[in-house]
């Protein structure tokens, strides 16, 4: 395996894990190098400086931004099938990790809007999404899947996601789920009062796709 003698950076896409995990690599150096493969490509565009530019990002561990610089490098030079291989065996790398780390979430929220914002923001990172728009029906979901997170509405038709917080949380089978309260209030009662009822996180609309991101991150990781 042929390694850079300046940031330790493996050289060679013949072994993507290897490459993605290299914790060797200098990321100081990398972002010099980096720096410089923009400047150059700035300059006069090519598919090598584009090829350089993606060996520095995933050595990096930037996978997505490295899959990008490659099929950059392929548009600019499409006769080379090495770089069409190595995008494919990406793309596959990026998909068995997506679907390994996929997460089932359940949504109970009476708005369509931030269902279907959810629910697409979740689901472009490959977790599976549930919806409910009331209380009886988010129950009726609880036992379909085995869950990891459930994003939950404060205020539901017939009944208050405080209540039904209480409720997931004296089922068996999802007391330990952790709950993220989804609310337009923003005070501290508020947020106390989701503490009490037993849930786990508490996020203030409107949010952003990155808010709920952030929220699976933390929440699933501690409920393993």
């Amino acid at each position: 395996m042929t390694n850079c003698p300046q940031c330790r950076s493996i050289l060679v896409l013949n072994d993507l894990d290897a490459v993605i995990a290299n914790s060797a690599a200098d990321r100081n150096v990398l972002q010099d190098a980096l720096k410089r493969y923009h400047e150059q490509s700035g300059r006069e565009e090519s598919a090598a400086a584009h090829y350089h530019i993606a060996l520095a990002l995933l050595n990096g561990g930037q996978v997505a931004e490295g899959l990008n610089a490659l099929r950059r490098a392929s548009q600019l030079q499409p006769e080379d099938q090495g770089l069409k291989n190595l995008i494919v065996a990406l793309q596959q790398r990026q998909t068995q990790a997506l679907a390994a780390d996929a997460k089932t979430i359940l949504v109970i929220d009476d708005s369509p809007t931030v269902c279907k914002l959810v629910a697409l923001s979740l689901e472009q990172h490959g977790h599976r999404v549930l919806v409910a728009s009331e209380m009886m029906e988010a129950l009726a979901k609880l036992n379909e899947s085995q869950l990891d997170l459930i994003l939950l509405d404060i205020m539901l038709p017939g009944a208050d996601g405080y209540q039904v917080c209480k409720i997931i949380k004296n089922y068996a089978s999802t007391k330990t789920v952790p709950v993220v309260m989804l609310s337009g209030r923003d005070g501290f009662f508020d947020k106390m009062r989701a503490r009490l009822v037993g849930a786990q996180g508490y996020i203030t609309k409107p949010f952003v796709p990155n808010d709920l991101l952030k929220a699976v991150e933390k929440h699933c990781k501690k409920s393993k």
